[in-house]
């Protein structure tokens, strides 16, 4: 059974990336003006303690820990300190927005990868679309494009990642045509 997989580009990586970074600055700054606020120092001491040492655990695995469950970000594992010092401070609210952003930050900064096999396309939209061949008018990748056209006259085209991404164009859009004479 044939198969391919077609990175996407996310040129957008950039930009997640440098919002995260903000966002965790600013929650550090907010936990420590309302820990100082709220004269809760000697009461956070023994957390901070606690914490400081997961996250220095976290720098110290911070390959195998990424690769595991933050993909390539490279703030998200800042967010395993912040989430329960707000809940520690009595702040539930601000550990749940945060852990919404964490959510959404996992799949923005992911790479897209679109697989095609002999039954179906499987797009990498949010939750994941899987396209069947009988809906498609032509699907083709020239000059570093991947362009799905539907029937419907939906078109999608996206630019292809090409230093992960090694396919015969000439093979891959001869593949597809015979998918969709099926």
């Amino acid at each position: 059974m044939r198969e391919y997989e077609i990175f996407l580009k996310n040129d957008k990586v950039k930009f997640y990336t440098r919002f995260g970074w903000f966002i965790t600055v600013i929650n550090l700054a907010a936990i420590l003006y309302v820990t100082y606020h709220l004269n809760k120092f000697e009461e956070m001491k023994l957390s901070f303690i606690i914490l400081g040492v997961l996250v220095s655990g976290i720098f110290i695995f911070k390959r195998r820990l990424k690769k595991v469950f933050f993909g390539d970000s490279e703030y998200l594992p800042a967010f395993i300190f912040i989430l329960p010092v707000w809940m520690l401070l009595g702040f539930p609210w601000f550990a749940a927005l945060n852990a919404f952003l964490v959510f959404f930050g996992v799949f923005a900064g992911r790479i897209p990868v679109v697989y095609l096999n002999q039954t179906a396309i499987y797009y990498p939209a949010f939750p994941k679309k899987s396209i069947q061949w009988s809906e498609l008018a032509n699907i083709i990748l020239k000059d570093g494009y991947l362009t799905i056209d539907f029937k419907n006259n939906k078109l999608i085209q996206q630019l292809v990642d090409e230093s992960n991404t090694t396919i015969d164009e000439k093979e891959f859009n001869e593949f597809c045509k015979q998918q969709m004479n099926k």
